[in-house]
């Protein structure tokens, strides 16, 4: 959670060798502006890049065209963008309250239960067999892989 995730972006292509992959996740623009789409003025982002979020000040969010004109002027190639975490930070599931430590303490028992073996797996094959083939907007992450072309 950084104010420039381009400066991040360029150090990461400066270290990594050629043909080399950046792998990251970011927030996702497309999912904040479907839950803006959706809620209007009463939606509860949660995460915002003011720097005056509860949880997580200058939160980045970017789009996959955002991603894309980044990629294409620092000479990378996107091999692929995968929509990412369905449960936590979810737009849709934040506007149930606009109580952030409300939500923090959802977020850390959807984390709990992830984390338990009896549900870990039932998450695990969610997010690889569902996840991965929703609409980018549903999910409030994407794992973004790039590879250093020169």
């Amino acid at each position: 959670h950084f104010k420039s995730y381009e400066k991040l972006i360029i150090e990461m292509k400066r270290v990594v060798k050629k043909n080399g992959l950046i792998i990251f996740n970011i927030g996702n623009k497309e999912h904040i502006e479907l839950g803006k789409k959706l809620f209007g003025s009463k939606v509860n982002l949660l995460y915002d890049s003011t720097g005056k979020s509860y949880t997580k000040p200058y939160y980045t969010a970017v789009s996959n065209n955002e991603i894309k004109k980044l990629s294409t002027k620092q000479n990378l190639k996107i091999v692929n963008i995968i929509p990412y975490n369905f449960f936590q930070g979810n737009v849709l599931f934040n506007n149930f309250t606009r109580n952030e430590k409300v939500l923090s303490m959802f977020y850390y028992y959807i984390y709990k239960l992830y984390h338990k073996k009896i549900l870990s797996n039932f998450f695990q094959k969610f997010e690889k067999n569902v996840v991965r083939d929703l609409d980018i907007k549903f999910t409030f992450y994407k794992i973004v892989i790039l590879k250093k072309l020169k």
